[in-house]
């Protein structure tokens, strides 16, 4: 008969956790706390049992950078710092990428944009020479350069991104188009954080088409993630969270290309006879229960050429909400095909009144008491801020994202509609509630089967474990895990490791130290509330290998050893 080989006792674990909190010297006594042992093949009471984490998390930024969004900007360059803290508070491995609204000029053919290509480069970099012309933060004669001068002090050699793999094969390491963090160490060199490179990497001028697209500039940047040409390509994980955050000030206009006379020659959506403006975003893509001042309820419609309500995809002049909710949709379900747990996020800071997310206010839908504003955009502002001191540059003025919102509400977790109010000076609380929506569904790997107690008579279990991490090939053996290193406290990954395990046994607080503490979370059940007596965790230096899963293979103890573990 195979069988494991038992290690030594293990009595000392429990004198060295105690150690770890009190005398620094001893430190080293928890390098690994729990010994590595030798398995050649299947025996008598082994489980084997894939563990399912879901620390990781991708998050798209969409930025309007168009004439109106200096403010904007500045507010979400200045408060990133809340965001990136709620995913460091659960251990997260994060990856942020920034693209703009920029989908191109319809009514100019020669215009260049973004196109959804994401973007790393210092705001610095993008400045005007002289303050009055060129550069990204120049609209008109506005200067827009506080916007990034207020937060950003590094230009791009400042930032220099540290090159990593992305997962999807044995590929050479290389600088990625976005930040990233792994087991808490980022794609940043020197003592650069994730915070002070956002508040120079997130402001993007406000030089960009005035008919924002956000909703085709997340599907480009998402399809460009799988192809090998784009900056993009390797962004999404498999095993990741996603989480996608819309910041504009306008109405969708993901207009279809096919239909872009309604831009030059076709007037049926122009709210001004003399000129196509904004308002064709709205008139194009929404459609609402009542006319005149008060337009009711209002809700995303597709419009053909000639204003008829209903109509097939390929002859709607704006894309479909449908093709962004199937692309989201088939993500997630990807996502959830290897692991349950897995979530797509939408949220939106964006035209609704200040309350709106905790349901205290209704949207505002109605024409503007302004006939200019009302030919240029088509519908009174959603919400508005700033408008009655003496500096016009912090005046926010926003309208209603009748598309966002909906595609929003499709993906939202739990009762919060996912939508924030972009009128005001601090986004702390918006940008926190959006990570941690995400962070709630962080959940650690349990043990899926009662784990044996090698030592019965210390305080907590001694688990007999090997984990592997298991690849897709047919052809790629299994790689074997070693335990992850204590220094100064907190666990790290061995030097020269790209992965290491924690195995967590402590469900009560029996030891001093919190290093073997089993997770608790205020939205779901832990390990041990589930009936297991095991948790693990895997730390990574580098990506995961696309499809790749973590496997444990525990001496498996008798069921009456965990009585609330599930039949």
């Amino acid at each position: 008969m195979n069988r494991l080989t038992m290690p030594p006792k293990l009595t000392s674990n429990l004198r060295c956790l105690a150690l770890l909190m009190t005398a620094p010297l001893a430190s080293g006594c928890l390098e690994h706390p729990i010994k590595e042992v030798k398995y050649d093949g299947s025996i008598e009471k082994d489980a084997v049992v894939t563990v399912y984490q879901s620390r990781d998390v991708d998050v798209l930024f969409v930025i309007d950078n168009s004439g109106s969004m200096a403010e904007e900007q500045a507010n979400l360059a200045k408060n990133f710092g809340a965001f990136v803290g709620a995913l460091e508070a659960v251990n997260a491995n994060y990856r942020v990428a920034v693209v703009t609204t920029d989908n191109g000029d319809p009514r100019d053919p020669k215009s260049r944009y973004e196109g959804g290509v994401f973007q790393l480069k210092s705001c610095r970099d993008r400045l005007s020479s002289d303050g009055i012309s060129g550069g990204d933060f120049i609209f008109d004669d506005f200067n827009a350069e506080f916007a990034c001068t207020d937060h950003c002090a590094l230009p791009s050699e400042a930032l220099e991104i540290v090159p990593t793999t992305i997962g999807i094969g044995d590929e050479v390491a290389a600088p990625r188009a976005w930040i990233e963090s792994y087991s808490g160490k980022t794609n940043l060199a020197g003592e650069v954080s994730a915070a002070e490179a956002f508040a120079c990497f997130g402001p993007q001028g406000v030089t960009g088409s005035g008919y924002e697209a956000p909703l085709e500039a997340m599907h480009r940047a998402i399809v460009g993630s799988g192809e090998a040409k784009s900056p993009n390509f390797g962004f999404l994980r498999d095993d990741a969270h996603l989480v996608v955050v819309f910041i504009t000030d306008e109405v969708d206009c993901s207009f279809n290309p096919e239909h872009v006379d309604i831009f030059r020659t076709n007037k049926t959506f122009w709210s001004d006879p003399a000129a196509p403006t904004s308002a064709v975003c709205w008139n194009a893509g929404v459609q609402c229960s009542q006319s005149g001042e008060d337009y009711g309820s209002c809700h995303a419609v597709d419009y053909d050429a000639k204003g008829a309500a209903g109509a097939e995809a390929a002859e709607a002049v704006l894309f479909p909400l449908d093709r962004y909710y199937d692309l989201l949709a088939e993500v997630r379900a990807a996502k959830q095909a290897r692991n349950s747990n897995l979530q797509v996020v939408v949220s939106a800071i964006a035209g609704v009144p200040q309350g709106y997310e905790d349901g205290g206010v209704t949207i505002p839908y109605g024409a503007s008491s302004d006939p200019n504003d009302q030919k240029l955009f088509g519908v009174a502002p959603g919400c508005s801020a700033g408008l009655d001191d003496a500096d016009p540059s912090n005046d926010s003025v926003a309208r209603p994202p009748v598309r966002l919102r909906e595609l929003a509400e499709a993906f939202q977790i739990g009762e919060a509609p996912g939508t924030y109010s972009i009128c005001q000076d601090d986004y702390t609380g918006a940008l926190r509630s959006i990570a941690e929506a995400i962070a709630e569904k962080i959940r650690p790997g349990c043990v899926t089967t009662c784990v044996e107690d090698q030592a019965p008579e210390t305080a907590i279990l001694d688990p007999l474990c090997v984990v592997d991490e298991v690849f897709a090939e047919v052809d790629r053996e299994p790689t074997r895990l070693g335990a992850c290193a204590a220094i100064d406290g907190a666990w790290a990954v061995p030097e020269g490791a790209s992965a290491c395990y924690v195995m967590r046994t402590d469900s009560m607080g029996l030891t001093p130290s919190k290093l073997d503490d089993m997770t608790v979370g205020a939205e779901f059940e832990s390990c041990a509330e589930q009936g297991w007596n095991l948790e693990i965790e895997v730390l990574r230096a580098s990506p995961a290998r696309s499809g790749s899963s973590i496997r444990a293979i525990c001496q498996q103890a008798e069921r009456s050893a965990c009585p609330n573990a599930p039949l």
